[in-house]
């Protein structure tokens, strides 16, 4: 590795480098708005969105904007979210638009200074540029405003992950459960789930297993960009992280096509760099497999029986995207045959 690439990696994978970095690059970073829409990658945790991202933003010109709706930053903010007195800022999701706030919204996600929240943090990466005129957001904790979103200016793409693989890394890394607040919102239960499903996720939340509540929090955050494309198809890019992974080199083109990307090429650069929550031990282990062995991988920890329980609760949901025993999505949810 070159000492430019060691750098790189130890930014990468140190919290206490990278996020000071980012918060001194992003301030000094210069975005002058162009002709062209931005960009918006809509996905649950843990499915590759940040991997998309910088992938994304190599492209000279591009700046990412990495979680614009954290759940601090909403709050920080003021921007109402239905859930103040219910929960605690650090579990909130932003699950509706509420009547008379669209234009805070708007304000908030599309005014060119948000280009100073959460940017680029290494600048050894190919991901980072001084000067941008368009920008990559990556809204992991806003999925169920993905309609919303569609009909904003700019260009979506919805990346999903097989629920068990995404489930599993969500309890592994410790991610935070925020399931909660989809059931205490009272304009996301209406809109997206009925007096069953109700019931059925308390239930996972207070009984069950890391791994059940893992996959609500999947199900539950894939149910707005679901809609999002089937009410809007021709909008949206759908993409799956195993279709990304086993066929980059074939998918970048059309990915270049729908973002309007001049120079697509530049995203394979990135191919094979982990995101900052892949640790180095695990990431030189993965190099090492074919991308279907990566893919698989999950299978050995999980039998047949928890699989079938698992897809249980995801079909429940009404979500058809994967299959119980299946690692690639449905050919209806492929880009390439």
């Amino acid at each position: 590795m070159t000492t430019r690439g060691r750098a790189g990696s130890l930014i990468r994978t140190s919290p206490h480098l990278r996020e000071p970095l980012r918060r001194l690059l992003t301030t000094i970073g210069v975005h002058r708005p162009g002709t062209q829409e931005d960009i918006a990658i809509v996905s649950c945790k843990r499915a590759g969105s940040t991997w998309l991202m910088h992938m994304i933003a190599a492209t000279p010109g591009i700046r990412s904007v990495n979680e614009p709706d954290l759940p601090e930053l909403v709050a920080e903010r003021g921007l109402p979210t239905g859930l103040e007195g219910v929960l605690d800022p650090h579990f909130w999701k932003v699950l509706e638009v509420p009547i008379g706030s669209d234009e805070q919204f708007r304000s908030y996600y599309f005014d060119d200074r948000i280009t100073k929240i959460r940017g680029p943090y290494d600048p050894f990466s190919p991901s980072f540029h001084f000067l941008t005129h368009r920008r990559v957001l990556k809204i992991v904790h806003g999925t169920a405003i993905a309609e919303w979103l569609a009909e904003q200016r700019l260009l979506p793409v919805y990346l999903v992950r097989h629920p068990i693989s995404s489930a599993l890394s969500m309890v592994r890394s410790g991610t935070t459960a925020r399931a909660e607040a989809n059931l205490r919102h009272e304009g996301f239960r209406n809109r997206f789930l009925d007096e069953d499903l109700v019931e059925l996720a308390w239930s996972i939340l207070e009984s069950a297993t890391a791994l059940d509540r893992a996959v609500l929090e999947w199900c539950l955050d894939n149910l707005g960009p679901l809609r999002a494309v089937k009410k809007r198809p021709e909008r949206w890019m759908v993409l799956s992280y195993e279709e990304l992974m086993l066929s980059t080199e074939r998918l970048i083109p059309l990915l270049g096509r729908h973002l309007q990307l001049r120079d697509p090429e530049r995203m394979l650069r990135v191919l094979r760099t982990p995101s900052p929550s892949t640790h180095g031990e695990s990431h030189d282990k993965l190099r090492q497999m074919e991308p279907i062995q990566q893919l698989e991988l999950w299978q050995r920890d999980i039998d047949g029986e928890t699989q079938e329980r698992l897809f249980q609760i995801v079909e429940r949901f009404g979500i058809d995207i994967y299959q119980s025993g299946a690692v690639l999505p449905t050919p209806a949810y492929r880009n390439i045959e």
